[in-house]
């Protein structure tokens, strides 16, 4: 009795921490505009004579100490994460990463991008490595002996090919990524379809609310913030009408006109500013 009890409550907090770790996940994607917009907000600066000070506050010299804070959570997070996230909802597809490395990485996208890479890189060079050296192995023995070098690579051949190659049971791949992955799976790319360039659009919605947020928060003319947001508009417009990510045929259409009414207010506030600047 004990121990179906205790069975029950470990796969009631399996299920938790399995949940938990994909709400963690949607949190960080869907609260990523909010503080992308707050942080660049922070770090917009206006020159008032020949002082630089804080667009929002003119009492507050530019890049003062807490500024400094959101310069690091900028780099460490802000820039990153669009594409830690594409990288990393690939990797976990493919079952590269855990859950956990990938709600890690939603959190400092910085330091598991750099890790990645370098991991990556090293896998890389030593594959590399690996072959050359395997085939200098083999011209060495081909070279000493080639008749029977070629009698026992037949053979070789053979006792493989009569080999079943043993394929990794479910059980062994459940103790590896648990429920875990497939909650975090199912969490992530459910609304879409199946395929290279649907299966990450999450990507291409993060990116487009970062372009716009730092757009709209740059201190430069409004008639130029307002002609790269249009074109910024109208190219997401262009690449939403080729390319229709979720299953759902409503949802598709609901994109669509929310981006069209975007770029139509766009053109509106360009239209508007050019006739200021005039």
């Amino acid at each position: 009795m004990k121990k179906n009890r205790n069975l029950y409550v470990q796969k009631f907090m399996r299920r938790i921490h399995s949940f938990l770790l994909a709400g963690s996940v949607n949190m960080f994607k869907y609260t990523y505009s909010a503080l992308a917009s707050f942080t660049f907000m922070a770090l917009t600066c206006i020159n008032i004579g020949d002082q630089s000070v804080w667009k929002y506050d003119a009492k507050i010299s530019c890049f003062s100490s807490w500024q400094y804070v959101y310069v690091v959570i900028a780099v460490v997070h802000i820039i990153p994460f669009p594409v830690l996230f594409y990288i990393g909802s690939k990797s976990l597809e493919n079952k590269l990463i855990s859950p956990v490395q990938f709600a890690g990485g939603c959190l400092i996208p910085l330091p598991f991008l750099c890790h990645g890479i370098i991991h990556i890189c090293y896998r890389k060079i030593h594959d590399r490595f690996s072959k050359l050296l395997k085939a200098k192995k083999k011209a060495k023995s081909v070279g000493k002996n080639p008749g029977q070098s070629r009698e026992k690579s037949l053979l070789r051949d053979k006792s493989e090919s009569r080999i079943p190659i043993a394929e990794p049971s479910q059980k062994e791949s459940d103790t590896i990524y648990n429920k875990d992955h497939h909650v975090m799976l199912y969490t992530l790319p459910s609304p879409y379809k199946a395929g290279e360039l649907t299966s990450y659009w999450d990507s291409v919605i993060i990116i487009r609310r970062l372009l716009i947020s730092a757009l709209f928060l740059v201190s430069v003319e409004s008639f130029i913030k307002f002609a790269l947001i249009t074109v910024l508009c109208i190219a997401f417009l262009v690449n939403r009408a080729i390319y229709f990510p979720f299953k759902n045929v409503e949802t598709n259409r609901a994109e669509t006109l929310s981006l069209f009414f975007l770029t139509f207010c766009g053109i509106i506030n360009l239209l508007k500013s050019e006739r200021y600047t005039v």
